[in-house]
């Protein structure tokens, strides 16, 4: 069984890094440069309509070369459920999404995630449960490729404020949204760098 380094989400492609050949993913080729490994993804119409893809990535020079290729960013979000056992969701710049952010200088994953969550969805009395995998995913900034790591914590809320989107944020809407909500409506238009998240909450209780 190939082991995996890491998942990365790139234009809302899954590269898995892994050390073989992994079941139910195409294998693409390990480009040191990482210049021309863009290249690849952008022009190989082969893998245009692929969501799945692998690097075999053995001795971890891949992972080495693509992260120093990149700009490296930390942030950190929650998984909030309550205690009607509804996921807590925003919508904003038209997706749903979950409550996350960047770390400032010297925090805590813990303490920012505990932090965003309260600034982007105005409660509080949040208590981690435990930590979920870091999700990885790519995009430009200024012109340069940036590598964003969340670290995602599964979060209870027992209490019952009033939910207030952080508008400066660009947040339209906040809600605990209830599972059948979660599958029918949420996970049909998020980003895929989330599914594993919303997908973890829908299998919690199987």
């Amino acid at each position: 069984m190939a082991q995996m380094y890491h998942k990365v989400f790139i234009n809302n492609q899954e590269i898995a890094i892994v050390t073989a050949p992994l079941d139910g993913y195409t294998e693409v080729p390990n480009f040191l440069d990482i210049e021309k490994f863009y290249q690849f993804l952008i022009e190989d119409e082969g893998i245009k309509d692929v969501s799945k893809l692998a690097v075999v990535d053995v001795d971890g020079a891949f992972w080495e070369a693509f992260t120093k290729a990149h700009k490296g960013i930390e942030a950190a979000g929650g998984l909030v459920i309550n205690e009607a056992d509804a996921l807590l969701v925003i919508h904003r710049l038209g997706f749903w999404d979950l409550p996350k952010g960047k770390l400032e200088k010297g925090e805590s994953p813990e303490i920012a995630a505990l932090r965003e969550v309260e600034e982007e969805c105005g409660i509080s009395d949040l208590k981690i449960l435990n930590q979920l995998p870091d999700s990885y995913h790519t995009y430009e900034y200024n012109g340069k490729k940036v590598l964003k790591r969340t670290y995602w914590f599964l979060m209870n809320y027992k209490g019952n404020e009033k939910l207030i989107p952080q508008t400066e944020e660009a947040i339209l809407e906040v809600c605990f949204m209830p599972e059948k909500d979660v599958e029918n409506i949420a996970i049909q238009n998020t980003y895929q760098s989330l599914l594993p998240l919303f997908h973890a909450y829908l299998l919690r209780n199987k």
